[in-house]
């Protein structure tokens, strides 16, 4: 999978994870040492894409959404690629991280949006990774090998933030 879904409670690291992905990818490639385990590997990329945090801007009159869309928009833009055939595996893809995407307006039609963006960005030379509340869109990896889920866990007991990232599980 190219993509990575991100779900799981409010407060519960989803934007920091996102955050995190993104800091250690560029550091790693400016030659930063970063903490992770040993064996683990970074992907080189060419360019990193980040629609995150509120984008209102009242100057050009965009509400929180608007702005949003005009990020994302932004990043397909600079992800579409054309590769000729003998580079295609040669160009580094870019990374994206969307944090929320589509999440302020109607839900069922802010996951549809969502849905549809995750697969046009999803035939783009790029990796990415998603949160989101909306089911339509952790279901994306049921129908998509594209596409892998991943939570962020509660704790059971005390119902707090474990902060930690589970691969496969749907939060």
């Amino acid at each position: 999978a190219s993509w990575l879904v991100i779900s799981g409670p409010n407060g519960g690291g989803k934007t920091i994870t996102l955050t995190t992905v993104g800091l250690a990818v560029e550091m790693a490639a400016h030659g930063l040492e970063i903490c992770a385990a040993e064996g683990s590997e970074v992907p080189w990329v060419r360019a990193t894409h980040v629609v995150l945090g509120d984008a209102q801007d009242l100057d050009q009159g965009l509400s929180t959404f608007s702005g949003h869309l005009k990020r994302v928009q932004a990043a397909l833009a600079a992800t579409e690629v054309e590769l000729d055939a003998e580079d295609a595996g040669a160009t580094p893809p870019s990374l994206v991280l969307l944090d929320e995407l589509a999440a302020g307006t109607e839900p069922s039609a802010g996951a549809a949006l969502a849905r549809a963006v995750l697969e046009a960005f999803a035939d783009r030379p790029c990796v990415g990774l998603a949160s989101t509340h909306f089911e339509a869109v952790k279901l994306l990896a049921v129908a998509d090998p594209r596409f892998a889920n991943a939570a962020l866990a509660l704790d059971r007991a005390s119902l707090s933030p474990s902060f930690c990232l589970e691969l496969g599980a749907v939060g």
